[in-house]
């Protein structure tokens, strides 16, 4: 049997830090290097990314069947969804997955919960709560500019204790603070911020990117292209 230690990209549950429901944004990430997505247009999918451990805390590296299923309750009741798939660990227990596709009439407004099963072991407990960010996906919110402004934290994902860049970024996109390392701007036509980590090329499914709104609660998701770290900000 193993211990899974698992960290959210869309969910509330997470081992990194502590993050606020309605501003989560880390790695519900818009794939956009794929050129799959566009952020006019979320996907109805969710990307999720954990690390798998034995009981005694080693990484798990074998390939393993992982279940996900969407639930109206924290225990009990029937999947709303489910899917299951054969995921490759990284040397450090690393897996990254995009589930779905997710029917709308999945979130309807009311609350949803994600359970998790490693090949034939019980079911992680509690499920773990699903926040705003995958709402987007039946809302289909247009991106706009931040009205206070943000702050990110980013990590490589093979390594998530250890933060390669944060900082404060104002609402016009200028840089308040942080790790001096990288660059930010506030891209008016496509409606995004981009920030650019020192010698980092980033992607969606590598790195994770936590946000935080300096202000009043506001929506945020993340994506890359062309090696920027993309931040989109939502109304819904």
């Amino acid at each position: 049997m193993c211990k899974k230690i698992l960290f959210a990209v869309t969910l509330a549950a997470g081992l990194i830090v502590a993050l606020t429901a309605i501003a989560l944004a880390q790695d519900t990430d818009v794939p956009t290097d794929k050129g799959a997505y566009s952020p006019m247009a979320a996907p109805n999918t969710i990307m999720y990314q954990g690390r798998l451990t034995t009981a005694a805390g080693a990484p798990i590296t074998d390939t393993v069947t992982v279940t996900f299923g969407i639930y109206a309750s924290t225990s009990g009741g029937t999947a709303l969804w489910q899917g299951a798939w054969l995921l490759h660990p990284d040397a450090n227990g690393i897996i990254s997955q995009e589930i779905g596709t997710i029917p709308d009439t999945v979130f309807t407004g009311s609350q949803r919960y994600l359970q998790i099963t490693v090949r034939s072991d019980p079911a992680m407990s509690p499920r773990q709560t699903i926040t705003s960010a995958p709402y987007s996906m039946s809302t289909r919110p247009t991106a706009t500019q931040s009205t206070y402004g943000f702050q990110f934290v980013t990590y490589k994902s093979t390594s998530p204790s250890a933060p390669i860049a944060f900082g404060f970024i104002s609402s016009d996109g200028s840089v308040i603070s942080g790790t001096g390392n990288f660059t930010a701007s506030w891209n008016s036509g496509t409606k995004r911020y981009e920030i650019t980590i020192t010698s980092q090329s980033y992607f969606y499914n590598t790195y994770t990117t936590v946000i935080t709104p300096s202000g009043s609660p506001e929506l945020f998701q993340t994506g890359s292209v062309s090696g920027m770290l993309l931040v989109y900000v939502y109304r819904l």
